[in-house]
């Protein structure tokens, strides 16, 4: 696997890390990794690099060793890659390893949930992504991981996250319930001032009508129950259809 420069220089500086992690086990086994700064993603970063081949031989059990490193360290980033690692890939001494995908993504889980009570917003973020969207398991990490990225002053990342977690709760709604509905057309034709822009003619206005009509049947076919921040969007788009065209 080729890789830019940049990515080249950022895996060297990680492979740095590592070599000089490994030599202060050497010196100090019981406080190695607090003395190197980082040292959990470099060790994840070169586990990575040697199970995709990247910049390195391909190498599965380096890549597991290194992720082990990072287990002990506290990283459930490293113990969910490592689940990865036995779900997806084949290696010759793959049966040796007494691991399996589901205890792996587990301990994850459980340093995870180590990380947040030390107020990581990214470890929060991962327990998220672990739960399926709609849940309220998944509702509330998102809380958490939104609430500790704002109490670190990282308010890009909040919002960020406050983004991606609107985009998920609305999704079933946007690919299945309105999947035939051109909802950006209407959102251009009203983003313009006037509305349309210089180029709206009746034909247009017509198009804009249809649509509007067409997106209140598909609102009032839905039946089942909608989470929050689908009802906010339904009430987006109904003020949409309300406009004048």
């Amino acid at each position: 696997m080729q890789l830019t420069n940049q990515q080249a220089i950022q895996l060297q500086l990680c492979f740095d890390k590592v070599n000089s992690f490994k030599g202060a086990k050497i010196v100090d086994p019981e406080n190695a990794g607090s003395l190197i700064e980082g040292i959990e993603d470099a060790l994840v970063h070169v586990a990575m690099a040697y199970r995709m081949g990247a910049g390195v031989k391909k190498d599965i059990n380096a890549a597991i060793a290194h992720l082990l490193d990072a287990i002990k360290l506290g990283s459930g980033n490293a113990a969910d890659d490592l689940g990865n690692i036995f779900k997806h890939d084949d290696w010759w001494e793959k049966k040796s390893y007494d691991f399996t995908p589901d205890s792996c993504y587990e301990m994850a889980s459980r340093l995870w949930k180590m990380e947040v009570q030390n107020g990581s917003s990214d470890a929060a973020w991962s327990l998220y992504n672990s739960f399926k969207k709609g849940s309220m398991e998944a509702k509330k990490w998102s809380s958490i991981a939104i609430e500790l990225a704002r109490k670190s002053g990282d308010h890009e990342g909040a919002s960020w996250m406050e983004d991606v977690f609107k985009s998920d709760q609305i999704r079933y709604l946007k690919t299945v319930d309105f999947l035939t509905v051109p909802i950006n057309h209407l959102e251009i034709y009203f983003r313009e001032d006037p509305p349309g822009g210089a180029y709206n003619d009746d034909r247009n206005r017509e198009e804009i009508k249809m649509i509007q009509q067409n997106l209140l049947n598909k609102i009032s076919e839905i039946t089942r129950s909608l989470n929050d921040e689908e009802k906010k969007e339904i009430e987006r788009l109904k003020e949409l259809c309300r406009r004048d065209v």
